[in-house]
């Protein structure tokens, strides 16, 4: 059954402040599931115990690619301390990826690390922004590292808001890479052209032919991220989302 997980990073107005109490809180807007974005120094058994206390499991983790290559071990010690499966790269630096080579070195590089994390238990993958469907030269990025990286290996977390951003249906994504797709972010196009986005459900997005997507293909979490808010409580925008995500799943 796909589940329903919030992105923290949409709450990193407060999580940078007291990353703890903010779980609390989002706990307490229903959220059963959270992927990471950071972990602002707490140690993986205080976070366990405070999430088992919670309710809360992970539903995966953003981790830059510094950590999955000079310090790989802690990295993922520390995942698996607090019960998270899932550790996804969610961009790279422009510069390693500016050409089609950088995308092949890259993906021997994700291989490398998804066969790795996969025997540890791990899944590892890839979180788009909309560089990625840029042409190189006579490629993207996207379609190099979907051909030069080990499907079983390299998962992607279609970001639905970058993919229609660069102009691609991301219902048809999501049929395109659907033996990668564990993971999706789920986030809202607030008009059309526009890099802002806003509460889940009540943008312009395709939204529910997403969820009923994800459904069919068996996806294991959406996960709803929020970047751009109309109000002062973040919390409140999240919770539209969570809200209009539960009734159509």
């Amino acid at each position: 059954m796909t589940k329903i997980g919030l992105q923290l990073y949409s709450l990193n107005k407060y999580t940078k402040d007291d990353f703890l109490s903010t779980l609390s809180k989002v706990s307490d807007l229903g959220f059963k599931s959270v992927e990471f974005a950071g972990f602002f120094g707490v140690k993986a058994k205080k976070l366990k115990v405070y999430m088992d206390d919670l309710g809360l499991t992970p539903c995966g983790s953003h981790t830059g690619l510094d950590l999955l290559t000079d310090e790989f071990s802690q990295t993922m010690e520390y995942n698996l301390e607090i019960g998270n499966k899932y550790v996804y790269c969610p961009a790279l630096p422009a510069n390693i990826v500016e050409n089609e080579y950088g995308w092949k070195k890259v993906s021997e590089l994700f291989n490398e690390i998804g066969a790795k994390c996969q025997d540890m238990g791990i899944e590892f993958g890839y979180h788009n922004h909309a560089s990625e469907f840029e042409i190189l030269d006579t490629k993207t990025g996207y379609d190099i590292l979907i051909t030069n990286t080990e499907s079983s290996l390299v998962k992607l977390q279609l970001d639905t808001f970058w993919a229609e951003y660069a102009g691609r249906d991301p219902i048809e994504l999501m049929e395109t890479i659907k033996d990668r797709l564990s993971l999706i972010h789920l986030k809202e196009m607030k008009s059309k052209g526009s890099e802002a986005d806003t509460s889940v459900g009540y943008g312009i997005s395709n939204t529910t032919g997403i969820i009923n997507k994800a459904k069919e293909l068996g996806v294991e979490y959406i996960i709803i991220e929020q970047e751009h808010f109309e109000i002062e409580n973040h919390f409140e925008c999240v919770k539209k989302g969570l809200d209009f995500v539960t009734k159509v799943i």
